[in-house]
């Protein structure tokens, strides 16, 4: 898998390439045989959920663990293999932690500093790259404060700060804006995408949350049980998922189950055919699978003269409308969003759109889409 070169004017990561990456625990399997090129200064989020290998992946990057099997290349440099590896402090590596990793006994300055402190920096060079740091995280006014004097989100920049300045190659996040609230997310996560566009700086981002991966990313690789299921740009993960499971973790809609032929798909008995757009199934025997059937697929009408017909479960307001849980007759579960406040159990007829349905196979998980 390759990824695409982002624009940026002064391009200083450097190209990371995994071949056949494994890593076993006592017999047990957390990374499986993952084949990776990423492009000098390209951003890749690691998303999925806890225990699917995204972690184990960034602990083989940082080398703090060595792969089973497989190969690691920065560059044009070899820097792990299952028999001999590189130390951390070789890689020209930068690490932003969920818990900031703050000396608490040092000033903002201090903490900062101390990456170059240890390259033995002179002291005019090391002032300057410090102060320019905490202004790209716009923190220059806090040079001497404590750690414990700031709030959450300040303390994070510090430790942004201190990853950057020392020029890395290769700059690897984990989780690091996990303990803070929504809003601050956002804005954290805004400024950091910004930073590594305008420093060039390759980087890999282990996150969980979905939002926070496609704001700071040019690329998400969608890991599940020590692969990757997908990897591709934030609109084509949303717009073209590879599997239902993809569909599902990234809550793109309901999938159900489904069976379908040539003339359409059915999604149980007792419910309408739906003529979905490219469907290439034979018009023999049914193709049995899933259908995925995003919210915005759906649109709410009067149920007389409807072929579809459901009953309102429940609603929650968010943001201006409704989400709203419709129960087909035969139990499945859909979901909308609409400005109209409906009560429980009422009955409403649905037109579905189905230019916007995908079917994954049920032997292969390949998806088909319905525009």
């Amino acid at each position: 898998m390759t990824l695409a070169e982002p624009a940026s004017h002064a391009v200083s990561g450097v190209a990371l390439t995994l071949r056949g990456v494994r890593r076993d625990y006592a017999g047990v399997r957390a990374l499986q045989q993952v084949d990776l090129r990423l492009e000098p200064g390209a951003v890749l989020a690691l998303l999925g959920p806890s225990g699917c290998g995204k972690s184990t992946l960034l602990k083989l990057l940082a080398g703090l663990e060595a792969p089973s099997d497989g190969e690691i290349w920065f560059g044009e440099r070899l820097v792990a293999t299952a028999h001999e590896q590189q130390p951390p402090q070789r890689r020209q590596l930068g690490m932003v932690f969920q818990d900031y990793a703050l000396w608490p006994h040092l000033s903002v300055f201090a903490n900062v500093a101390f990456p170059l402190q240890m390259q033995k920096v002179p002291r005019g060079e090391l002032v300057q790259r410090v102060q320019q740091a905490l202004q790209s995280v716009g923190l220059e006014h806090l040079a001497q404060r404590a750690p414990a004097a700031l709030s959450g989100g300040q303390q994070q920049r510090v430790a942004l700060a201190r990853a950057l300045v020392a020029r890395p190659s290769l700059l690897l996040f984990d989780e690091p804006l996990s303990n803070l609230d929504r809003d601050l997310r956002e804005s954290l996560s805004e400024d950091i995408a910004r930073l590594l566009r305008e420093l060039g700086t390759t980087a890999i981002y282990v996150t969980h949350d979905h939002e926070e991966a496609c704001a700071v990313a040019d690329q998400v690789a969608v890991m599940r049980q020590g692969q990757v299921e997908q990897i591709a740009s934030p609109r084509d993960l949303w717009n073209a998922p590879a599997s239902a499971w993809v569909a599902r973790f990234l809550k793109l809609g309901a999938v159900l189950p489904a069976r379908r032929n040539g003339q359409g798909v059915w999604l149980g008995e007792g419910l309408p055919c739906l003529a979905v757009p490219g469907n290439s199934a034979g018009s023999g025997d049914m193709d049995t699978g899933e259908l995925l059937v995003p919210d915005s697929a759906i649109v709410l009408c009067a149920p007389d003269g409807s072929a579809w017909q459901a009953r309102v479960h429940g609603q929650q307001y968010r943001s201006g409308s409704y989400r709203t849980t419709l129960h087909l007759p035969n139990g499945a579960v859909l979901h909308t969003d609409t400005r109209q406040r409906l009560a429980a159990r009422q009955a409403v007829g649905l037109h579905i759109d189905a230019a916007q349905l995908r079917w994954f196979a049920a032997s292969d998980h390949t998806a088909t889409s319905g525009g």
